[in-house]
């Protein structure tokens, strides 16, 4: 199909010339699969999750299948007279800034998309052991920040600064149990999800995540980070032991950085 679509417009490009044809084939191309994205989105959302993250890119997806359906029996019935795509007029101009909106817009609903499955895999992982299948009620968060990052930005560049985000990112993913999660959730800032374990035994590892970044060079630069870890108390949201976890990590802050706060050990066991 692609080599058909191609060998079309390669067609009406060099050998016939024709504006109007190209548009036809490609808007007849764009179509199927515009609505294609908005149907599979739309029937295979999960129902329990929250919808706007996939609406999005419906509407997204549906504004441009429309969009090429219109544009394409536009100049399949009634073209306009105009010997290139690039003389200016309304319905150029239109459809133009339509096809500038939906790319995006499936980019970032795609994105959101990913996102909202990462966040259901964890709520999961939060409840249920990986092994078993069973309840599980004690997971814990840890959220972990690079301390004083802007200023390796500002003192050695942006490129020592992703360096470190890559160094810091495989130590602990080399140190990490196999049914522990890990990922970046933004600029700097990291999450550690742990299965069921105990307290002590989640401060261990980040401690020693801690100790191991302290004392390890990244190129030269050494650079320190501070840790909240916040423990699931079995029924909340995975916002609100985030949120818990988060308190914790801005009191490590407070008191002094390159440290771990954590849940009084006794209150949980």
């Amino acid at each position: 199909m692609w080599l058909a679509v191609l060998a079309s417009i390669l067609y009406f490009t060099y050998f016939r010339p024709d504006v109007n044809a190209r548009v036809v084939i490609v808007s007849a191309f764009h179509a199927p699969f515009d609505l294609a994205i908005a149907g599979r989105v739309l029937v295979s959302r999960p129902p329990e999750r929250p919808c706007y993250n996939y609406m999005f890119v419906v509407v997204g997806a549906m504004l441009g299948g429309l969009g090429h359906i219109v544009r394409g029996s536009i100049y399949l019935v009634a073209p306009p007279a105009q010997a290139s795509l690039l003389e200016p007029g309304t319905m150029q101009i239109t459809f133009l800034a339509l096809g500038i909106m939906v790319l995006p817009t499936l980019s970032i609903g795609l994105v959101t998309m990913t996102h909202d499955r990462l966040a259901q895999r964890l709520e999961r992982l939060t409840r249920f052991d990986e092994l078993t299948g069973a309840l599980s009620r004690k997971a814990f968060v840890a959220v972990m920040d690079i301390d004083h990052f802007k200023s390796v930005n500002d003192r050695h560049g942006h490129a020592a600064g992703d360096e470190v985000l890559r160094h810091f990112a495989n130590i602990v993913a080399a140190r990490i149990g196999p049914n522990d999660v890990f990922g970046r959730i933004g600029g700097e800032e990291f999450c550690l999800f742990c299965g069921p374990e105990d307290i002590a035994q989640v401060r261990a590892l980040v401690e020693r995540l801690r100790a191991t970044v302290e004392t390890t060079s990244c190129g030269g630069l050494h650079y320190i980070f501070s840790a909240g870890i916040g423990a699931w108390d079995g029924q909340e949201s995975l916002a609100l032991l985030m949120a818990r976890a988060n308190g914790l990590f801005y009191a490590a802050k407070v008191a002094g950085r390159n440290r771990v706060m954590s849940p009084e050990e006794d209150a949980l066991a």
